[in-house]
């Protein structure tokens, strides 16, 4: 799976590269441009030529791309958030993932006083998962079809709070309500992927007003502005935040501590014997003897205690690697906790 996505972004980044070419070619009046995305086709510039070769550049003929440009009616089948009905027209690009390009999404609540309570939408870069298959085909041309697509079977979305340069979307959900600044009213998260540097998405964040079902656009989490950058008025969301890390922490220490001590073995300690440990592993959560520091011990028989740290020590290096948490940033780049042996 990991070397899907891999492909997926890589053909991606393919098809935007040869998207700007192709623009910037145009542009100067000394082309001569045959690009008939269907046919081998090579590029001529004035004294040089730069060919693009059907071999080299398959990317219509893979599955992931639909090569032509189309609007798709999209329609999901299961009511969103227990409250939306959801349809949406997308436009799919020329060399763009299936299910890729621009779009209007209309969300139609399922209880309405009023119809002015129903509201769209619109996104430069929408995408869905990479396993959603709209099942497009070059022949397709029936612009009456409506594409059903079930919600719920999509892995559900959550907003990366900590270090966004490394959290992976590309299984989650497009779009998806969250409830970010703790007043007990989800905002609506949509999510536009690999727009970024280092192919980080954008989250773009609509709140809803007099706690209605219409949604306004409110900001937009990326790169260069944080989570506690846009809350930073509002001390309940920053208070929430503070406790979902230490809540994250606390749960990425205890599956450490827990595969450690499956690990752990040492004849002769006590119950209740501990010791501090500090740890740095490298991204892929690999380390050395040297990277382990054993300190604060707390043992009733000084003979024992090298022994008792070296048992430590062979412990965490028999657990490695250590798994990464779900988001980088929930815990230093040294990670420190105690271990009591039971």
């Amino acid at each position: 799976m990991a070397n899907f996505r891999d492909r997926y972004k890589t053909l991606w980044t393919r098809g935007i590269e040869m998207k700007a070419l192709i623009l910037i070619l145009t542009l100067s009046s000394s082309l001569n441009i045959n690009a008939n995305p269907k046919d081998n086709f090579e590029i001529n510039t004035k004294g040089s030529q730069l060919e693009l070769i059907e071999d080299e550049y398959k990317d219509c003929e893979n599955e992931l791309f639909y090569c032509g440009n189309k609007t798709l009616h999209i329609r999901f089948t299961d009511v969103i958030d227990g409250r939306f009905y959801v349809n949406m027209l997308l436009t799919q690009n020329y060399m763009e993932p299936q299910g890729a390009g621009s779009a209007v999404v209309l969300f139609n609540p399922i209880e309405v006083e009023s119809s002015d309570q129903s509201f769209s939408i619109e996104l430069s870069h929408f995408s869905f998962p990479w396993y959603v298959d709209l099942g497009l085909t070059k022949s397709d041309e029936d612009l009456d079809k409506i594409y059903e697509i079930n919600y719920s079977k999509m892995v559900p979305g959550k907003l990366p709070r900590f270090w966004l340069w490394s959290y992976d979307d590309s299984d989650e959900t497009p779009f998806f309500f969250e409830d970010l600044d703790a007043d007990g009213i989800k905002e609506l998260i949509f999510v536009e992927k690999a727009v970024g540097p280092r192919f980080t998405s954008e989250y773009v964040i609509y709140k809803s007003y007099s706690n209605t079902n219409s949604y306004r656009y409110f900001d937009t989490l990326g790169y260069d502005r944080s989570f506690e950058e846009i809350f930073a008025n509002t001390p309940n969301a920053l208070q929430s935040h503070a406790k979902i890390k230490s809540d994250m922490t606390i749960s990425y220490i205890n599956t450490l501590k827990s595969k450690i001590s499956n690990n752990w073995k040492y004849v002769g300690a006590k119950k209740g014997w501990s010791c501090i440990v500090s740890v740095r592993p490298d991204f892929q959560g690999s380390f050395s003897g040297d990277d382990i520091k054993i300190f604060s011990c707390d043992v009733d028989n000084q003979t024992k205690l090298s022994g008792f740290k070296n048992s430590i020590k062979w412990a965490l290096l028999d657990s490695m690697p250590f798994e990464k948490p779900r988001e980088d940033g929930i815990v230093k780049e040294e990670i420190e906790f105690a271990l009591t042996y039971q």
